[in-house]
Formats: structure tokens, sequence, C-alpha cells
């Protein structure tokens, strides 16, 4: 359990306005909110780089007309003739064909080319990327990415058929020389996506699971304000020091602190409220309370108060309400009303109902809390109650609706905003896998929906999806896949497996990936993506028990928590599975049937080897592992 601090009864609280706000959909055009959020665009020409420094190919044309900026230039392929392109209306061109910022287009007869000259020579540069269809063009045609240094060719060339919008990556080393050429020809008739890196630092990986220099994200309170998502959190200091402190993303991956506070929002949308111990209930709750939301409820125009409050609370025993008050003007200055309980947790081994908070969507109000004490880590997962359709939050009685969950127990601490016209999900996961501190590190966004019955989801959505997989690097087919255990037949990208316990791998290592695949769970009760690395596994499975499907995180041979993280798919009658896997080191994120998601946190380190296992008859498609996006090209 969280450490409890007596100062919270005058410290800094976030206050979340939650009324009735009306989001649309756009019908016409579903993604438009997508890449209104998204926006991670550079919007400024950048510096002139030299030296040992990471070259994107974003650096050369952003806000420029010119060639060679920051080594970059810009080539038509005309009867085997490169030609250098002009600039005219935003993009470089040679007639048909033209660079516009990312996207290359090309023409039947005329190619083009990204050539990069090296400005230093160094041994052992890391060159790599990702090519992709942009956008398919009516009778457009396979598109072919060439890569050659001094004319050879240095790399294999990649075909791309001219419906692949996911597209492959490539990535190898070579020494360079001041003054060698690097061309990237692309050839074919499609809109294509293209901006290859040429790394002088050789470090690849920069993740997107940030953990700042200061330390860990903890309890992080969202709002939305300015095209702006602001995560106001408790960061942990040297000594066991605590302080608020501000995060801020405009493109909802990169988040940079924020060095002045904006405070032109507070009036109807976000709150600070000092002193907010003073509305604790303490002739009902007499040892106090903590981890206090307050927001104003549109349907009555008064302010609520959402407390975690003690009536018992020492080492053997600890007994809790999720407990309610309600201010008697419109103003919050009065509150003469007792405290109402609406849930109790009337034992030690229930736990605490941690940063608690009431969301409207659609007709119905939600009710969540992370429970603690019910995990490895103490901070537990996310709990949720469904209130009544058309039903204030007084109408509803919150003590009887059943306890759902929207993720397992390695996402702590979440809490629910509007983002545009969406909702998301955010929370930390455990900075250590098998033992109980306070603060973690921040999941990626996670998008909330609302399903049959009330119950909510969550998901990738599919602009974060598109962004995340940055393109092919293997896949288990016919050409490389070997059945290590039971039986199987491997045809094309279909693997069928037959036997009681199949077994099936491909060779090499792999590290920050990005892994899709759909399987059918024929009579199969349990399908895993397995990762292998020093003589230990890391499964991230489906499974049946009883009536019941299960996403589950397991480390079967670390006997401290081999069980990482659960969560109940509530769809029991599905046998056809879409999965999602995102895997960065020790940090998982699995999502299925774009509905459910499950977080984990492992001792895995970053190189892995990868099979997949089912125990009776099941089908795998498609089993694709991509590249992550990390943190310097996930908009590239």
């Amino acid at each position: 359990m969280k450490k409890i601090k007596y100062i919270a009864l005058f410290i800094l609280i976030i206050l979340l306005i939650t009324g009735c706000t009306t989001h649309e959909i756009d019908e016409d055009d579903p993604m438009k909110t997508y890449r209104d959020i998204y926006d991670g665009k550079a919007k400024e020409k950048y510096e002139n780089i030299e030296g040992e420094a990471r070259y994107l190919a974003s650096h050369g044309y952003i806000q420029n007309e010119k060639q060679g900026h920051n080594h970059w230039y810009y080539y038509a392929i005309a009867e085997e003739e490169k030609i250098p392109m002009t600039y005219e209306n935003s993009a470089f061109r040679y007639l048909d064909t033209y660079m516009n910022e990312g996207v290359i287009k090309l023409s039947t007869d005329i190619g083009a080319v990204r050539k990069f000259i090296a400005p230093i020579s160094k041994d052992n540069v890391l060159i790599h990327g990702t090519v992709k269809i942009d956008e398919a063009i009516d009778n457009s045609e396979q598109v072919k990415l060439r890569i050659l240094i001094n004319n050879e060719l240095a790399y294999p060339e990649i075909d791309l058929t001219r419906l692949d919008t996911i597209g492959k990556y490539f990535s190898f080393n070579k020494d360079l020389k001041v003054g060698d050429h690097i061309d990237f020809e692309l050839t074919g008739s499609n809109k294509v996506f293209f901006n290859p890196i040429v790394d002088f630092t050789n470090q690849s990986i920069e993740t997107l699971y940030q953990v700042p220099e200061w330390g860990y994200f903890g309890d992080v309170h969202q709002y939305y304000y300015n095209d702006v998502v602001n995560l106001f959190h408790l960061r942990d200091l040297p000594g066991g020091h605590w302080e608020w402190y501000l995060w801020q993303t405009h493109d909802m991956f990169r988040y940079k602190e924020a060095l002045v506070y904006d405070t032109t929002f507070v009036k109807n949308h976000y709150m600070a409220y000092a002193h907010i111990g003073d509305l604790n209930d303490y002739e009902q709750y007499p040892k106090g309370a903590r981890d206090a939301t307050m927001f104003f409820d549109e349907e009555i125009q008064r302010y609520r108060y959402i407390a975690l409050s003690y009536k018992e609370n020492d080492a053997a025993n600890v007994s809790t309400d999720l407990s309610m008050r309600v201010s008697d003007d419109e103003h919050g200055l009065i509150w003469s009303t007792p405290a109402t309980a609406l849930r109790s947790f009337p034992t030690k081994s229930d736990g605490e109902p941690e940063v608690a908070a009431f969301r409207k969507i659609g007709n119905r109000w939600y009710l969540y809390a992370s429970i603690s004490g019910q995990s490895k880590h103490g901070v537990g997962k996310t709990s949720y109650w469904i209130g009544d359709e058309n039903k204030g939050i007084d109408e509803v009685e919150w003590s009887s609706k059943q306890t759902y969950s929207l993720d397992g127990e390695d996402l702590a601490a979440a809490q629910i905003e509007w983002v545009k016209d969406k909702l998301y999900f955010y929370g930390w996961m455990p900075r250590v896998w098998d033992a109980g501190y306070w603060g973690g590190i921040m999941n990626l966004p996670r998008e909330v929906i609302v399903r049959e019955n009330g119950i909510l989801g969550t998901r990738l959505d599919p602009m974060a999806t598109s962004l995340l997989n940055k393109g092919v690097i293997d896949s288990f087919n016919q050409n490389n896949a070997t059945v290590r255990v039971g039986n199987a037949s491997i045809q094309d990208q279909t693997i069928l497996m037959d036997g009681k316990h199949n077994r099936v791998m491909i060779p090499g290592t792999f590290n920050a990936t990005f892994i899709t695949y759909q399987v059918k769970m024929n009579e199969a009760t349990e399908a895993s993506f397995i990762m292998k690395q020093a003589g230990k596994e890391y499964h991230v499975q489906l499974k049946k028990e009883g009536k019941a499907w299960y996403l589950k995180i397991l480390s079967p041979q670390e006997s401290s928590h081999n069980l990482n993280s659960y969560v109940i798919y509530e769809n029991n009658n599905d046998d056809i599975f879409e999965v999602k896997i995102i895997v960065h080191g020790g940090v998982i994120e699995f999502f299925v049937n774009d509905h459910i998601a499950l977080s984990g946190r492992t001792n895995m380190q970053m190189d892995y080897q990868a099979e997949i296992y089912a125990n009776g008859n099941a089908e795998f498609k498609d089993v694709y592992i991509h590249r992550l996006a990390q943190y310097y090209d996930i908009y590239e």
C-alpha cells in the first residue's frame, strides 16, 4: 500500500469537471479525431546538425526548400539518370514525381531518391527505416526500394505490394567515410511514406516508456486543455520526498516538463483545491481520508467530493469506505451534509480504494478506483462499477454493483480522461516486476470504449497502432518456422497445430517489437506467444478456465512472481482472437479483439527468441513481428 502522507490534508489536488459534455464522432471520417489527437508533425525547420548525430530524413525537408540541408538531397530517376528535384508548391518535384515531406509520389517512368552524404567518417554506422505505402493509388504498382552506398547495393532489395500500408523495416550497419553517399532509390507507381535514418550514435533504442531523470510517475491526474494532455502527479525525489509536478504532451507519446503552469483553464474545467482535508467527515471517519477527488456535477449543479475514508487504520485492522459528500451550494463553499458510503471495504484483506473518481460516459455514470493490497506491488488494478442508464449518481445503488476490471494488477492508479471526443486510460506500471514500490512508468495511450451492457473495454486505437508499428522484421512462415514440440503443419503464413503440446519457433533474436497475429481456438484452451531469454520463458497467453477466457502474462520460471498479471475476457463466446502485443524489455502490453487489454512487467531484458504455443487443435495466422517505434521516430 502506498505510504500515507498526512500532509496531504494541505496538498494540491487535481479536481476534474466531469459533467455531461457531449462528445460527437464524425461519421464521415472516423479517423479525423485520431489524426487531430496524434499531431506529432514537426512545425519548424531543424537547425544544422553535424558530427556523431542521428540524421533523420525529416531533419532535411521540414520548412526547407533547398537541397542539402542536414546532408539530405532529393533526386528523380528518369531513364536511369538521377536528376536533382526542384522545390515548387511545398514539395521537391520532377514532372509527376514529388516528395512532399515524408510522402513520396512515384510515377511509372520516374522514380525518386533520398540521398544522404556522410559528413564524417565512422565505423559501424546504423542505417535503418520503414518503407510503406502511404495511400494506394488507383492502377498503382508494386514499389521497389534499393539502398546503395557509393553506387553499390548495400542491402537486399525490398518489394512492397501496392496495398502494404504496414510496410517493411530494414536495419544494417556500415563503415562510412566523409563524402560517402547513400542512395535510397524508390521505383514503381504509388504513394510511399519513407523517412530513413542514418545514425552515427548507433543507438536504435530510445524507449517511449519514459523514466524521467528525477524518478518515477506517481498517481497521475490527467486533464485535457487547449490541445494538450496534462499529467499532474507526484514525483519521487531523493530521501523519500514527493512533490507535485506537471508533464504535458501535444502528440500523446512524447512528454515534456511544463516550465510554466497555464492557469487560464481553471474556470469550468479544472480546479486546484488546497486544504482538501477540511471536507473530510471526521465524525464518521475519525481516522481521516486521502486520495480525494472533487468535481462539479452539472446534473445537480453541485460539487461532489470523493475520498478513501478510514473508519479504522492500524496495522491489524484497516476498515475503509469509498465515501462522497455533496456541497450545499453551486459554489462549493458550504458542506453541511454528512458523507455517504458508496462502497465499503471492511477488512484489511479487502484493500483500499485509491484514486477514485466518477466519469459520465454516454447515459451512465461510472465509478472507478484502484484497490490496493490486492497484488504483489501493493497498489492494485483499476476496478469500476457501472451506474444505471439515465440515472444520476444519487439514484444508483453503488454498493450492490458488480465489480469489473479495466486491466490487471500491473497498471495501477489509472484515470480516464476525455481527449477531444475520445476517452483515454492513463496509469503507471511498476518500476520493479516483483516488488511493491509506489510509482512507476506510464503506459502508452489506451483508448476506453463502451461495450455491450455498459461494460467498458480498452484498446490500442487505430492511429496509435499505425504509429507504433514500424514495419515487418520477420514472421512465422513455411520458409523459416520449425516445429519444435508436438504436431503442426505450416503453409505460407498459417500454422495448424494438432498435438497436446505444440511449439513452433523461428530463428533469430528480437527486441523492441510489435507483434500481431490471429489465433482460432478450435479445441485448444491455451495459446501463447512465448519469449525465451537466458534460460527462462515469458508467456503472453490466452487461456480458458471453466467457461471464461483470461488474458495472462506469465513468468513460469520466476518463483517470486510467476503470474505477473491477468484480466478476464468478458465475451466468453469468442473463439477467434486478433492479437497485438507490445514488447519492450520487461514491459508488455497485450491487446485482444480491440476491446480488452492487459499490461505486464516481467524480468525479461531486451533480446529474446520467439515461439508460439497451443495445448491442442488451434490455428495461427499471419504471425508477424514488427519493429516497435521509439521516442525519436514515432512520427517518422
